[in-house]
């Protein structure tokens, strides 16, 4: 009986020495401390991926990716920048360097290097996928191939390429800013303009009559008591149009976004390309976009992903219009240019 204790207790003081000095998969031991780093001091960040590496840098005011310094998403740049300075560890999770579990192995991992002004390493880290939690992430710091629990979930904002990075916006304005539009598409040619509506003082006495301008461009209120003051949108031929397409036109235009770009970055190969349709912007003020006042965007026709090329006076790339914008787009040119028969 007695041996049966012995034994009792030399197995039950081994189970205690395991669990006291096993590590793996714990979650209350002491983590590093994190140097502290301000936002502002981050002025590089490099992203490696397997043989993959991307770099953003800070020209001025500005972020840049890659040397061919294309406009980076600032949005998409303000989650990494908040993520890096306020980098934090909440435990320890694995010392068995077993990488490949948490998408930390070398193929898996986004590796992260974070510069100052003067190019010296103020944050290194790796980030390997989400936690169960949802909560952390699995990260690994330096070059310490000791696992952490980092807080919050922030994988997908590093997890890009450089298409993702760059800035989408093809053109950006106010819409009240629009004077004058011209559409052009084949042999169909319109032109449209604002106009005032008429001298203040003069009564729209026939509410059917104002009913009727409006379907042809007007903006008009058709209230009899109101005095005429608004600007209303005519066609230089007189023709029919409503007036819902071109506001709708305008929405689309004032803030237009590309979905991705195209894989070269100059607009030559489409100067033998006839364009699809062609929209030409004069808009109102000294210093509306850059010094312009007259914009020029030509979209061509739809690729074989049933997306649209374009290139716009205002981008220096061609871009890519995604389907279901391109088409939004192309559907209202073709209504205000007459065109009854959708293209196929």
């Amino acid at each position: 009986m007695k041996k049966e204790y012995l034994m009792l207790a030399v197995i039950i003081a081994v189970l205690c020495a395991y669990l006291v000095l096993h590590k793996e998969n714990k979650t209350n031991y002491t983590t590093p401390d994190i140097p502290t780093v301000k936002i502002n001091d981050i002025k590089k960040i490099k992203l490696i991926k397997g043989k993959k590496e991307v770099s953003i840098e800070k020209e001025d005011d500005n972020w840049l990716v890659t040397e061919k310094k294309y406009p980076a998403d600032k949005t998409k740049v303000n989650a990494m920048l908040n993520v890096i300075a306020k980098l934090s560890l909440s435990d320890l999770i694995s010392k068995s360097r077993d990488l490949a579990r948490y998408k930390l192995d070398p193929e898996h991992r986004i590796k992260i290097i974070a510069e100052n002004d003067s190019g010296s390493v103020i944050r290194k880290f790796c980030i390997g996928k989400t936690a169960p939690t949802f909560r952390h992430t699995f990260v690994t710091m330096d070059d310490n191939k000791d696992v952490y629990y980092a807080n919050g979930n922030f994988r997908s904002d590093f997890d890009h390429d450089i298409n993702d990075f760059r800035d989408k916006t093809v053109l950006s304005f106010k819409k009240n800013l629009i004077q004058q539009i011209k559409i052009e598409k084949g042999k169909h040619k319109k032109e449209f303009f604002l106009k005032k509506a008429a001298a203040p003082g003069n009564k729209i006495s026939d509410a059917k009559s104002a009913k009727n301008s409006d379907k042809t461009g007007s903006s008009l209120k058709t209230k009899n008591t109101k005095s005429m003051t608004d600007q209303k949108w005519e066609s230089k031929d007189n023709s029919y149009f409503n007036v819902s397409d071109i506001k709708d036109l305008m929405s689309e235009l004032a803030d237009l976004k590309c979905s991705s770009y195209t894989a070269f970055d100059s607009k030559d190969a489409y100067k033998s390309k006839a364009p699809l349709f062609v929209i030409h912007l004069k808009l109102k003020g000294e210093k509306v976009i850059g010094n312009k006042k007259n914009v020029v965007i030509s979209i061509y026709s739809k690729n074989k992903n049933g997306d649209y090329p374009g290139i716009c006076s205002e981008n220096r790339y061609p871009f890519i219009l995604g389907s279901y914008e391109g088409k939004n787009i192309l559907s209202k040119v073709n209504a205000l240019l007459g065109i009854k028969k959708a293209e196929k």
